[in-house]
């Protein structure tokens, strides 16, 4: 049994910014043999380093679940975290009844959000509280992920000097943590991490953020 063929991933827009621009990833064209219907998708980046081999190339990293298993819809829309190198991979599986799967990338560059922490406080707030509300750990986890990339990865500076954190904005990040590791519980009980192993995959990719 061979994977689908013939299909392609559309990615739009291709430039945005961490956690607020929404991207809509798109899986059209794809085909199997008429026994091997209905075919389902999954969705998910990685990240992008530089190789110690080249000064321009990259090394793809471990793939990041946006979604805890597959779903009907070859449309998907989401927020996408802040990239180490500016670059990420956008990845789009699409699977038959049989589980075999076909895998296309697309490349997004996603840039820096620069917000202070009790902004990025309010503004994860309002998210996760409108994902859990309607009940999508998913969507939840994926946030969860996502204000975890931007929490902390921009130093401090004035005229390019480097200035330590006061005690009121260490605080208030590790007040954040605590907020989005409860929420990560919260969504966990959401996706089925008992019978899905992609699930439970979701679940420590977003821990993982987090420590």
């Amino acid at each position: 049994n061979g994977p689908p063929t013939s299909g392609t991933l559309a990615v739009t827009p291709y430039r945005g910014m961490a956690l607020t621009t929404e991207f809509e990833f798109l899986l059209d064209g794809w085909s199997d043999d008429a026994d091997d219907y209905p075919l389902t998708y999954t969705y998910g980046y990685r990240q992008q380093r530089r190789t110690m081999r080249t000064a321009s190339g990259y090394k793809p990293e471990q793939l990041v679940p946006l979604v805890a298993d597959q779903y009907a819809s070859a449309w998907f829309v989401t927020t996408l975290p802040q990239a180490k190198n500016v670059n990420i991979s956008c990845v789009g599986r699409t699977f038959d009844r049989y589980l075999s799967y076909a895998e296309v990338q697309q490349p997004a560059r996603v840039d820096e959000l620069v917000i202070s922490t009790e902004d990025l406080t309010e503004l994860a707030d309002d998210l996760l509280s409108s994902s859990l509300d309607t009940s999508d750990g998913e969507a939840s986890l994926s946030l969860i992920s996502n204000v975890a990339s931007v929490l902390g990865t921009t130093p401090k500076s004035v005229n390019g000097t480097e200035v330590e954190k006061t005690p009121e904005e260490l605080a208030a990040e590790t007040a954040l943590i605590d907020n989005l590791f409860a929420a990560t519980l919260s969504a966990a009980s959401l996706v089925g991490t008992g019978t899905s192993a992609a699930a439970t995959t979701q679940v420590l990719s977003t821990v993982s953020t987090l420590s």
